[in-house]
């Protein structure tokens, strides 16, 4: 069942293209804080989706690409058609940039990073109140997650998520 938690859509950054515009960041520092604020408020309002049985799953479209989004949709879909309920919270423990450009690619990409999220207070019940979280489940999840600046925007989004395999190194 946590599989329908992980959507995935991750696809290599392409090198930026050359401009004259405005930097997105200056520093690395700059691409960590707004990525760990961009991915914070994603997951934010993906758990608030997620604890109200997925229902209005739209209010995730503002924070994320339309793919994602979409995958994201589906996901709060099933959670409401099997009526579905989630506890608790997953807590972002780190957030390392790999890879950040000053300028947005091809496809509006502007930076990705390595983001482990710890799970463990986080429950998935049945509608017989019965958890449907598998035994053994790693505390923690990792994901390598690329964000995007759509055109015209002020802040940045996530782009795409791809959820790595095991725990967090």
């Amino acid at each position: 069942m946590l599989a329908v938690l992980t959507a995935c859509t991750s696809s290599p950054p392409s090198p930026p293209p050359s401009t004259t515009a405005k930097p997105v960041f200056e520093t690395e520092e700059e691409a960590l804080a707004a990525v760990t604020e961009a991915y914070e408020a994603f997951q934010s309002r993906s758990t608030l989706i997620l604890t109200e049985g997925g229902v209005h799953p739209e209010r995730i479209d503002d924070l994320a690409s339309p793919g994602l989004a979409e995958l994201e949709r589906e996901a709060y879909a099933e959670v409401a058609r099997d009526e579905l309920r989630v506890t608790g919270a997953p807590v972002v423990e780190s957030v390392v940039v790999t890879q950040w450009f000053r300028m947005p690619d091809s496809i509006g990409v502007v930076a990705r990073a390595g983001i482990c999220v710890n799970i463990s207070s986080v429950d998935v019940l049945g509608p017989d109140g019965a958890s449907r979280v598998s035994e053994g489940r790693p505390a923690r999840s990792s994901w390598v997650v690329d964000f995007a600046l759509p055109e015209g925007a002020d802040t940045i989004i996530v782009h795409a998520r791809d959820k790595q395999r095991g725990d967090c190194a």
